[in-house]
């Protein structure tokens, strides 16, 4: 089975808010900002440059939280998906950003705003609330 590493970002500020976002154009769901990593990428880059990519916003580092394997529920495939964490200064309290950077994203419209810790736990799907426990 195929293996594809993953970078999950948990953007806060004031260490209470996680940034999350919806798709504008179909229902997904909430989700946090992140996606493949790029063949020689270091994880830390990947992370910054998804947060950057997905939701325009800027971090100047990220801390390792953990990482988990997710089976692909549609394909022979594993997540090996790694959750970060990047404390924001980020004034917007809701925005929309036009996905950037050439992946399969590319060009979609996200709503981006953000949650208390506690909401974030229960909005959040597909197991992207992992190690949000991590930052209570």
């Amino acid at each position: 089975m195929d293996r594809v590493a993953k970078v999950l970002v948990y953007a806060t500020r004031h260490d209470e808010e996680v940034l999350v976002f919806e798709h504008v154009d179909r229902d997904a769901g909430v989700q946090v900002p992140g996606g493949t990593v790029e063949p020689d990428e270091p994880l830390p880059e990947a992370a910054l440059r998804e947060l950057r990519e997905e939701v325009g916003v800027e971090a100047e580092a990220v801390e390792l939280l953990g990482a988990t394997d997710r089976p692909h529920p549609h394909r022979p495939v594993v997540h090996q998906r790694h959750f970060f964490h990047a404390a924001v200064d980020e004034p917007r309290d809701r925005w929309t950003h036009v996905v950037e950077g050439g992946g399969e994203d590319d060009g979609l419209t996200f709503e981006c705003y953000w949650l208390s810790i506690g909401e974030a736990q229960s909005e959040l799907g597909r197991d992207q609330e992992a190690y949000l426990d991590a930052l209570a």
